[in-house]
């Protein structure tokens, strides 16, 4: 084992390294086997299977063994192969074993597609090869006999079902080295249906006889090589069997692989880039294998030339000729894009041959760009011509500005796909939006959608969304970049000057809506008059918010809560209603509150009830929704508790609403926010307002930290209760409460990509309040902490709103100074350091 690492480290191949080992082993066991087997070890044969069949071992493998016996074997047989079994168990190996005769074997073979899969991996290690059946051999020949086809078919579905557990996409944050979509299991799937279809696995051979070309079989054989590579380093990293590629192993792998120290920048990115190239190679390659030998789709036909027509079934023995043809791929494109048709698996194979060998002045040509145009812009594409387009290579060579993003991580804590996969899955869900298969999802944006494409193509705007991240990876203002780079290839694919703006503007502003309508309060006129502003028009507000769905749909599985959406659609409506000068609902009734809550609040007397509504502050009259000045006015005539709190649930069961009444003054959000976390409740939001000289209404909207959209279950309601009249009545801090909770799990945190603390004061957004912005790793009590921070400043907290993407939390804070002022610049500029500061010790303090 020691000689493994320096071997990694000096470039050796997989298939070199496994190799060895796999010798290694052919050593040791064969010594065992015929120690024990004695004279019966010429009459067996001993078999490896799986992986060890394949000369694929790895430092932590399992040990794959078949003992094919005779038929006529006895008693003494089974004992001497038992003695052999168990001295192998002795040494401590991961063995996996069976016995079995030529009849067992056939017959499980017929039966259970992973047992007919094994056996064509079959290899002898030990025996007379000449008196033994090769266990091989027969299964290909009986598998051949009951249909090549279906077998492929059988292999195709059960690698289907287990990327789909393990993993389907090639490109994901923590891969699957071996099972998931990309892994080695790919790789063996093809060859499984090689040795099938043509009886070799040997992919020199398939392309010296045509079978496949010379760029996929160099393509899966470096792929092969490097995902070997990869397990290798994954298995001395973790010193037992890991085939997961963790966030927190891969700085280590990096290293074993020679791509330099850990923790160096761009040692883990220079390595993650390639294994992604890697892994995508090994996929593409097997689905366009697989689909290219199903019943449906097997070619009839071979010929040396090109003919640019889908229904034929022909391939082209030399796919250099669409070289000089290049014409004739894009007219396939064009063809399979009028006809709704997804382009047949030996063509694609073709184009994927040979799309790097493609001129460079294709990109430039004017049909071919008018070709790529329309495909973005088919919002039905029912054949995945655009992920087709990808995956050939054919999108990086006409639109070059694509190219550096393949393969490209981003490494955070909330994007799950390399920023090209994320892009294509972007711009496929704005066109299901756009068809309207997304009605149940949004109701609201769907027939936004709908009314979009009444006034505009969707050209445009499909554009934007598939290059919105295109500057990624190339500064720190990736929008600015990226509406550059996408105006060169608009004006490549013929758009017109208005449209190529209009797309610039789009990517410039993608970040506007997610950021305002999650840090911004939505409530207040001026969020939207600010946001307007900006943005200007009703027709790219319309846009933005389609995009801004489907980028936010796309980052990762859950991240587009029910609460986000809402969120974003709030935003669009609010902006819209001003920009067609409707009142916003805000401010529809704001006058009438005081009259509305005497109609409502009928059950306090009018003269009591005046006397409460008096002391409410404008802003809470203003601002704070109806229910919500119903429900506090109640708890305010409760004169006789020091402490009130309401529970109810939103109708669409996106939040549970808390308002907490007491007799204090303002400070003690801290240590309310403390209990709700101490529960296990994620605060969304967070109101503080100032009743008369000595009570305090605290409105807080929270979901269960499990689910980022859901109510509060019952059940907790007497624990906030109980534990907030503890901590407000004893004035004991929120401190206590929550580390019970913190010391209830001990396990380490899994390992995540580190968030940078980021601290903003805006001291523009908003004439009447300075707004702090904190970005921070979330964890139970962030807001707790910082509340108690600002109330140690002396500072007011108005409103507070929290997100979170992933692992990282964003704290937005509107505040006021002791006088009831926004801050100065002066004191804008030391609330920034001080908060810096003080958020900068707790973090050392909470890692010690």
């Amino acid at each position: 084992m020691e000689a493994l690492e320096p071997a990694l480290r000096s470039g050796q191949s997989g298939p070199e390294l496994a190799g060895k080992l796999t010798a290694n082993w052919d050593r040791l066991i064969t010594t065992y086997y015929y120690d024990h087997l004695g004279v019966w070890a010429e009459r067996c044969g001993l078999f490896a299977l799986g992986g060890y069949g394949r000369q694929e071992m790895v430092p932590f493998s399992d040990v794959d063994l078949m003992v094919l016996i005779p038929s006529d074997g006895d008693q003494r047989l089974a004992e001497h192969v038992g003695d052999f079994i168990r001295s192998l168990w002795s040494l401590g190996l991961n063995l996996g074993h069976s016995v079995r005769t030529r009849e067992q074997c056939l017959e499980l073979a017929a039966e259970n597609t992973l047992v007919a899969s094994s056996l064509l991996d079959a290899r002898l290690v030990a025996g007379e090869a000449a008196s033994m059946p090769d266990p091989k051999v027969e299964t290909r020949d009986l598998l051949r006999r009951n249909g090549v086809e279906n077998f492929v078919e059988l292999i195709n579905k059960g690698l289907q079902q287990r990327r789909k557990k393990f993993g389907d996409s090639p490109s994901l944050l923590e891969p699957q080295v071996k099972l998931g979509r990309g892994g080695l299991r790919d790789v063996h799937a093809v060859n499984w249906s090689a040795e099938l279809l043509f009886g070799t696995t040997d992919w020199s051979e398939l392309e010296a006889s045509g079978v496949v070309w010379a760029t996929e079989a160099t393509r899966l054989a470096r792929a092969r090589s490097y995902l070997l590579r990869t397990r290798f380093a994954l298995h001395l990293h973790h010193n037992w069997k890991q085939d997961q590629l963790t966030y927190a192993s891969q700085d280590a792998v990096a290293s074993i692989l020679g791509y330099g120290e850990p923790h160096v920048p761009g040692t883990k990115t220079r390595f993650m880039q390639a294994y992604y190239l890697h892994a995508r190679a090994a996929a593409e390659i097997t689905d366009l294998w697989l689909d290219s030998w199903t019943t449906e789709h097997k070619p009839d036909v071979r010929s040396s030339r090109v003919d640019p027509t889908l229904d034929s079934r022909l391939t082209v023995d030399d796919p250099t000729a669409l070289i000089q043809e290049p014409t004739a791929v894009f007219e396939l494109i064009s063809q399979a894009q009028r006809r709704g048709k997804r382009l047949p698996p030996h063509i694609r194979r073709s184009i994927a041959a040979v799309s790097s060998a493609l001129p460079v002045s294709v990109a430039l040509d004017g049909h071919a760009n008018s070709v790529i145009r329309s495909v973005i812009a088919d919002v039905n594409d029912s054949g995945k011509l655009l992920w087709t387009l990808a995956d050939t290579g054919i999108l990086s060579k006409m639109v070059p500005e694509w190219r550096h993003l393949v393969g490209h991580a981003q490494h955070d804590t909330y994007h799950v796909f390399t920023t090209d996969e994320h892009l294509l899955t972007s711009c496929y869900r704005l066109k299901s939006l756009l068809k309207g298969d997304l009605a149940e999802r949004s109701p609201y944006l769907t027939e936004l959608a709908a009314k979009f494409l009444e006034r505009n193509k969707p050209d445009a705007l499909l554009l934007a969304c598939l290059l919105h991240d295109v500057g990624k990876g190339l500064g720190a203002d990736h929008s600015l970049i990226g509406s550059g780079m996408a105006a060169e290839a608009a004006h490549r694919m013929n758009f017109s000057a208005s449209e190529t703006q209009f797309i610039r503007r789009l990517i410039i502003e993608h970040l506007t809506m997610p950021k305002i309508s999650q840090r911004r309060d939505l409530s207040d006129p001026t969020t939207l008059s600010a946001f307007c502003r900006r943005i200007g028009r009703r027709s790219l507000i319309d846009a933005l918010v389609l995009l801004s769905f489907a980028d936010m749909d796309s980052v990762g599985p859950g991240h587009l809560t029910p609460w986000k959406l809402r969120l974003l659609e709030q935003l669009h409506r609010g902006a819209t209603q001003l920009l067609t000068e409707e009142s916003p609902a805000v401010e529809e009734h704001a006058s009438d509150r005081v009259e509305i809550l005497h109609t409502l609040v009928n059950d306090i007397p009018e003269t009591r009830l005046d006397c409460i509504i008096e002391n409410l502050p404008d802003r809470f009259l203003e601002t704070a929704e109806l229910q919500q000045l119903v429900r506090s006015t109640r708890l305010l005539d409760r004169q006789k508790a020091d402490l009130q709190v309401s529970f109810h649930h939103s109708p669409d069961g996106f939040f549970t609403e808390i308002i907490v009444v007491e007799n204090e003054r303002r400070g003690r959000l801290a240590d309310v926010a403390g209990v709700l976390s101490a529960a296990g409740l994620d605060i969304r939001e967070a109101r503080s307002f100032a009743v008369g000289s000595n009570r305090t209404i605290d409105l807080l909207k929270v979901c269960p930290i499990e689910r980022p959209s859901g109510v509060m279950p019952d059940r907790k309601r007497e624990i906030v209760a109980t534990n907030l009249a503890r901590v407000l009545g004893e004035h004991s801090g929120f401190e206590r409460v929550l580390s019970k909770r913190l010391e209830q799990s001990r396990l380490p945190p899994k390992a995540r990509p580190s968030v940078k603390l980021k601290v903003h004061v805006d001291n523009e957004f908003d004439p009447n309040f300075t707004i702090l912005e904190i970005k921070c790793q979330d964890r139970p009590g962030v807001l707790a902490y910082v509340a108690r921070l600002l109330s140690d400043l002396d500072l007011q907290i108005d409103r507070s709103i929290i997100s979170t993407e992933g692992d990282r939390a964003i704290e937005v804070f509107y505040l006021l100074d002791s006088q009831d002022q926004k801050l100065s610049e002066i004191g804008a500029s030391e609330l920034s350091r001080a908060v810096q500061r003080r958020m900068e010790d707790w973090n050392n303090n909470d890692q010690e």
